[in-house]
């Protein structure tokens, strides 16, 4: 009993409360979870409670950490001072002072100009300059090696007509036009060539004069134009030049598939062949 009594003093409910309680028909509780948690009762507590402790620790922290952060911007400030004094002092070189003599300006020469020229060169130039450089050109000589494989390809593949012109020793094929069908569909008519001719350079240029050149498609009965002008590349024109400097025969030949036949029953050039300086039509 006096253990219950005991627990009834630290919970603030002695059994004379109890017994005003009934007296006046109230509530009374077995346990003070569910009353103190819905308010019904109010337990006086003493001051500082658990919230105040917090508050007031809280409170100190926060001063002294404040303090704290004070002093030690001061000792940081101080400590920077000293290592700015500390710092070693880089050299520094006065001013010449101004001369008012005259000296008369020395000019570089060729060679120093050079001299300084190449040393700018090594100094600046690097191994991934080099590797660049060396890489975009590899890449243009590709480029090149490409478009020529495939314009190869494009005139030994179908159908198409060219000029040989050659002096006995020295032999140049020319594209003339491409034919999209195949030969059996068109009609070509033996052509007389009456001049040969090529432009100066850098034109580049073969200008041929034939007649009787008719080229007609069998299924459209549709005439093309066959061109008197043709565009040459550099190595073509410059073997062009030699042979046209010497006697040479000029041939029109149909090409399919890399296999050339000359047209038949073609007569001689009429006219005297030589190179045109100075072509009208340029």
């Amino acid at each position: 009993m006096s253990n219950i009594l005991v627990a009834d003093q630290q919970d603030h409910l002695s059994l004379r409360k109890m017994a005003q309680a009934a007296k006046k028909d109230e509530q009374n509780f077995k346990t003070l979870t569910e009353p103190l948690i819905t308010g019904d009762i109010c337990l006086n507590s003493e001051w500082p409670d658990l919230n105040a402790i917090s508050i007031f620790v809280a409170l100190t922290i926060g001063c002294l950490s404040f303090i704290t952060c004070i002093y030690l911007f001061f000792k940081v400030h101080k400590m920077a001072i000293a290592m700015l004094i500390l710092k070693q002092v880089s050299n520094v070189k006065a001013q010449t002072v101004p001369s008012f003599i005259y000296n008369e300006k020395v000019t570089k020469t060729n060679n120093e100009n050079t001299t300084d020229f190449m040393s700018y060169i090594t100094n600046e130039f690097s191994w991934v300059h080099a590797s660049v450089l060396l890489s975009i050109i590899v890449l243009f000589i590709l480029i090149i090696m490409i478009v020529c494989i495939y314009k190869n390809n494009n005139q030994k593949s179908g159908t198409s007509l060219a000029v040989e012109i050659t002096c006995g020793g020295q032999c140049v094929i020319v594209h003339i036009l491409s034919l999209s069908l195949c030969l059996s569909y068109w009609n070509i008519d033996t052509p007389i060539i009456n001049c040969v001719s090529i432009s100066t350079f850098p034109s580049c240029k073969l200008f041929a004069t034939w007649t009787d050149l008719n080229v007609t498609n069998k299924l459209t009965s549709q005439s093309i134009s066959v061109p008197t002008s043709i565009r040459l590349n550099f190595q073509t024109w410059y073997k062009l030049r030699k042979i046209l400097r010497q006697p040479f025969c000029a041939y029109v030949m149909i090409v399919h598939n890399g296999y050339c036949t000359i047209l038949p029953g073609q007569d001689q050039i009429k006219d005297d062949n030589k190179i045109n300086t100075l072509h009208p039509q340029l």
